[in-house]
Order: C-alpha cells, then sequence, then structure tokens
C-alpha cells in the first residue's frame, strides 16, 4: 500500500508540475518522471512580481521518492530550500542572524527538482572557478558526458570555496509583493575556505521560471558542517572541486 501510495502521489506531483511547466495535456494517467529527468513547479517571475508566494509542493511529499536534489524558495518568500539526496536544509534570517535546520515540513513557492540516483562526474578546467566561468562551461560538459546540452539540467559542485556570496530572503512583514521589495529582502553575506555541496539547474529556455531572469543557471549551497547555506550569487572555487551532472534514465 506504502509502494502504490508513493507512486499515486509521484504521478501526481508529475502532472502538477507538467500544466504548471508546459501547459501539457494528459488525458490519461501520469507515469511517476524517470530518474535524473528535471521538473519544476511555480515560476521565479509570478513569486517575485506578481506576489505568488503560496505553496505550491510539500518537499515531503516530493522526498518520498529517494535520491531527490531540489532548490527554491520557501513560501511567503521567507528563506531559502535546498535538498541534497533527500536531506532539505532550511535556511532562514533572524533579526540579524543566519539559521539553518533540516526539516522537509515546508512548501516552496517555486521549485526545481529531480530524482537522480546517478551522476556523471565531469572534470573542472583550471579555467573554471567562478560562477560565471561555470554557467559559460556547462553546456560543454554535458556534451561531453553524452548528454543533451538543450534539454534543463541537474548538477551538482563539491569541494572547497575560496570565497561564496550568497543570500537568503527575508522579507519584512507586510511587505507589498514588488519586485523592488524583493531585492531588498535579499540578506547578503559571504564564507570564505569552506567546504561545500552545491545544487543547482541549467538551462536556456526557463530564465524567470525558474533560474532568475538574468541567468541561466540557478544553484543553491551547503556547507559541510550544515550551519551555513542559501542562494548563490558569486564564488571562487579552490582546485581540486568536482563537477557532477544529473544522468536521466532513458
Amino acid at each position: 500500500m506504502k509502494i502504490q501510495s508513493t507512486i499515486r502521489s509521484q504521478a501526481r506531483i508529475a502532472l502538477l508540475a507538467c500544466l504548471f511547466a508546459a501547459g501539457c495535456h494528459a488525458p490519461g494517467p501520469v507515469a511517476p518522471p524517470a530518474d535524473g529527468v528535471v521538473l519544476w513547479i511555480g515560476e521565479q517571475r509570478k513569486a517575485v512580481h506578481d506576489g505568488d508566494v503560496s505553496a505550491k509542493v510539500r518537499l515531503a511529499e516530493l522526498a518520498r521518492r529517494p535520491h531527490l536534489y531540489g532548490i527554491g524558495p520557501l513560501e511567503g518568500l521567507t528563506g531559502e530550500i535546498t535538498v541534497v539526496d533527500g536531506r532539505a536544509t532550511i535556511s532562514t534570517v533572524q533579526g540579524s542572524t543566519f539559521r539553518t535546520h533540516a526539516s522537509l515540513d515546508h512548501g516552496a513557492a517555486f521549485f526545481v527538482w529531480t530524482h537522480a540516483a546517478d551522476w556523471k562526474s565531469v572534470p573542472l578546467p583550471n579555467s573554471v572557478r567562478t560562477l560565471e566561468q561555470l554557467e559559460a562551461y556547462l553546456p560543454e560538459a554535458a556534451r561531453s558526458a553524452g548528454l543533451d546540452d538543450s534539454a534543463p539540467m541537474a548538477f551538482r559542485v563539491e569541494g572547497e570555496v575560496q570565497s561564496l556570496a550568497y543570500h537568503v530572503l527575508s522579507p519584512p512583514e507586510h511587505t507589498p509583493p514588488t519586485f523592488a521589495d524583493h531585492e531588498k529582502s535579499k540578506i547578503r553575506s559571504s564564507l570564505a575556505a569552506q567546504t561545500v555541496r552545491m545544487v543547482g539547474f541549467h538551462s536556456t529556455e526557463h530564465r524567470g521560471i525558474f533560474t532568475p531572469g538574468a541567468s541561466d543557471v540557478h544553484v543553491h549551497f551547503v556547507t559541510a558542517d550544515e550551519r551555513f547555506a542559501g542562494h548563490v550569487e558569486g564564488f571562487t572555487l579552490a582546485p581540486g572541486a568536482t563537477l557532477l551532472l544529473g544522468v536521466p534514465k532513458r
């Protein structure tokens, strides 16, 4: 019964994601998506510009299926969600203090995710050390791994950063849903010489949906001790970092 319930849940979420993201028509039962396929629900631009910040999906529901990786903002845009292999790190700001805790008992205003057990390790050239350089390199990395570089792609970066800049959303109470106020709600910080795990998604076709309006990548991070996490704005990688690409099952 539990397996059947999980399958039904995943099919329902797959249908919701399909309807939100692609406007598809599903006349019959929807099968759970294959491992490694990137799915999303809600839209960044609707949350940021139109105030559509209600929960579109619950993390616990997605995590019923193993090997969940995903990122997005909390409902209400009150923090950041980073899920690494089914473990969700929630980052918030209270006063001037950045806080994290592990919990799946949250909803996301918009969310992009994959369920992936298989990841392809791709060498990072010495020339790829910053977020901008990684964004430019990802299509080449996908092709070298035999993946479709035109399809939405999940990726991870693991290793040490020399520096990393990030933000965590923390809007004042009763803030009007405007873009200007959204920008003000980004509480920024940085760290140095830390071992991190980053989860990211790349697409050339989904700006303002699950990537920011001016970028083809959306990336979050968690430090090894899980004390810090959030939305990545930039970084400089130390030598030896590893890039892993999600491999969709065919």
